[in-house]
């Protein structure tokens, strides 16, 4: 009986496992994932070609000291009125603290109810189609 029991508590551990690997990356093997809720990011995070992260109304993602999003794929970042997704420093209120959101050729990238705050740098876009990306001032 105990080996049965050692037996499911690895299969539950390598399960979750798996779902915190996939939390972690765009790069691997789905096309997608998503954000919601809070989310820190200590290290540049890369949205690799071919990938989508979608995040989710009211999400609110801390940067670290010098990192930043780097967008080669999609960006899907749609909150909403009242839910507004948060792009801030993990720093309070420290100004310049994380480095930017950088489209580098960039899919068709979508920011709609976005506050982006605190950061060193504003909307960096190389190249970036001009129809790919819809922002708006508010």
């Amino acid at each position: 009986m105990k080996i049965f029991n050692h037996g499911i508590f690895l299969i539950l551990v390598l399960m979750l496992a798996d779902v915190a690997l996939a939390a972690g990356s765009v790069s691997g093997k789905s096309k997608a994932i998503v954000w919601s809720g809070t989310v820190n990011i200590k290290n540049t995070y890369t949205i690799q070609k071919g990938k989508t992260l979608e995040i989710r109304p009211g999400a609110k993602i801390f940067f670290h000291k010098g990192s930043g999003l780097l967008v080669q794929g999609t960006l899907k970042a749609i909150g909403r009125k009242g839910k507004e997704i948060v792009f801030t420093s993990a720093n309070k209120g420290a100004a310049g603290s994380w480095q930017e959101i950088w489209f580098d050729s960039a899919g068709d990238s979508v920011m709609e109810h976005c506050i982006v705050e605190n950061a060193e740098w504003a909307q960096p876009f190389y190249p970036a189609k001009a129809d790919s990306l819809y922002y708006q001032k508010q």
